[in-house]
């Protein structure tokens, strides 16, 4: 009898350090808000205005900031999961996400989400493409993680549409056209 309660102690030590083990495994390593600085459009159209070109550069900041918006909208992603905080760095057309869940409501994760982004009108789009932890990736099946489209026309002014959008190295270029007749 003693060596059951022996064993089943032990059993439970172990089940209990594993579990404590692996909610700090998925702990954030720092705290992400879904605060943001607003997308300032008037600045964009006196960039126009100065350069003469009928485009705008949107820098790692403003791209930033244009994806935590969304997010904030609804941060609920999936069942289960709501982002408590994120922030976004772009290697051209692939993104990155470090993100802050809440899973089921009690446990908090860092995840790094990644996305290729593309343009199709009229949204910018963030297809998911994978979910990692630690640099380990996650089953998709796991968090059910949904895309990202951003409506960027809707923030320009009613006679300006997006022609085209370019990915670059240093900054993310908006082609803007006139819009007219619609």
């Amino acid at each position: 009898m003693r060596k059951l309660l022996l064993v089943l102690l032990v059993l439970g030590l172990l089940l209990g350090g594993a579990y404590y083990g692996a909610v700090r495994y998925i702990q954030p390593k720092e705290q992400l808000t879904l605060d943001y600085k607003p997308f300032d459009l008037g600045a964009k159209i006196r960039e126009i205005a100065e350069s003469g070109q009928f485009a705008v550069t949107l820098n790692d900041e403003e791209m930033n900031s244009l994806f935590v918006s969304k997010l904030a909208e609804d941060p609920n992603v999936a069942s289960g999961v709501r982002i408590t905080g994120a922030r976004f760095t772009r290697d051209q057309d692939v993104i990155y996400a470090d993100v802050n869940l809440l899973l089921r409501g009690r446990w908090k994760a860092g995840v790094q989400l990644t996305y290729r982004l593309a343009w199709e009108p009229p949204y910018l789009k963030a297809s998911f493409q994978q979910a990692s932890i630690h640099g380990k990736p996650l089953p998709k099946s796991l968090l059910d993680i949904q895309d990202v489209a951003v409506p960027v026309n809707e923030m320009l002014p009613p006679l300006i549409a997006i022609k085209n959008i370019q990915f670059n190295k240093d900054a993310i270029k908006v082609s803007l056209k006139l819009q007219i007749g619609k």
